[in-house]
This record gives structure tokens, C-alpha cells and sequence, in this order.
């Protein structure tokens, strides 16, 4: 399964912390982020992946309807498709900061870590105990 890159956002398997590796950057448009998602669903499946990644360090905020999106199809979704665990590198802004965090309300068994530094983040889930 080939990458998907776009102006404002690559979605990868990254092979080093064996998980789906999402970075984000500038504005985003709901139809962007939908298409975005939906192909990280087909990716985390073909791969079988447990854990994700994603870097909103960059990103300006979420588009208008995605944090309804994030918490009503995107959560969900991540989580019957396989995710465990999952790691978000957040902006340093501190009101696009909570906007994002508010519309990380998952239902279900995730373990969920929020992160200032890329690195971090994916040395966290490189070292983590779940395996493919």
C-alpha cells in the first residue's frame, strides 16, 4: 500500500515504531480530513497496526465539524479497525491545544499519551509491549 501525501498532510506506516504515522501541517480542510481518515482506516487494516501517531504540532485547528468527526467517527473507527495505543504531538498554543484535546473523547479500550516532541511520541510507541 503506497503513502498518502498531501499538501497539508502525510499519512505513512512508519516500520521503525510499527505503527500509522500522521503529521499534519497549516490548514486542513474538512474534505482533506476526511479523505485523510479514511485512508489511515485502509492503512491501520492492510497493515494491521496497533498503534498510531499523530502530529497536530503543525496543523492550524481542526477544520469546522472535525472535532464532531474526531470524536463520533474517527475514535471509534481507529479502535474497531485494531488501534491500542496512541500518541499525539499537540500545538503549543494553548487554545488550539484544548480545542483538539476536547475532541479526544474515545469509547473503548486506547491508551491514549500527549506529547510536545516528535521523537518522544514515537519512542514511546517503539518501545511499547504490543507487537504485530
Amino acid at each position: 500500500m503506497i503513502d498518502f501525501f498531501r499538501e497539508c498532510v502525510t499519512c505513512i506506516h512508519n516500520t521503525d515504531a510499527a505503527c500509522l504515522q500522521v503529521m499534519f501541517k497549516g490548514l486542513v480542510t474538512y474534505d482533506e480530513f476526511v479523505e485523510v481518515s479514511e485512508y489511515e482506516f485502509e492503512m491501520i487494516r492492510h497493515y494491521k497496526l496497533k498503534k498510531c501517531f499523530v502530529n497536530l504540532r503543525e496543523m492550524s485547528a481542526y477544520p469546522t465539524g472535525g472535532q464532531d468527526y474526531v470524536k463520533n467517527i474517527w475514535f471509534p473507527r481507529v479502535i474497531k479497525e485494531g488501534i491500542q495505543m496512541l500518541a499525539f504531538v499537540v500545538p503549543d498554543d494553548i487554545f488550539v491545544k484544548v480545542s483538539m484535546v476536547e475532541a479526544h473523547d474515545p469509547q473503548g479500550t486506547l491508551t491514549i499519551q500527549y506529547f510536545d516532541e516528535e521523537n518522544r511520541a514515537l519512542a514511546w510507541l517503539a518501545d511499547s509491549k504490543f507487537y504485530i
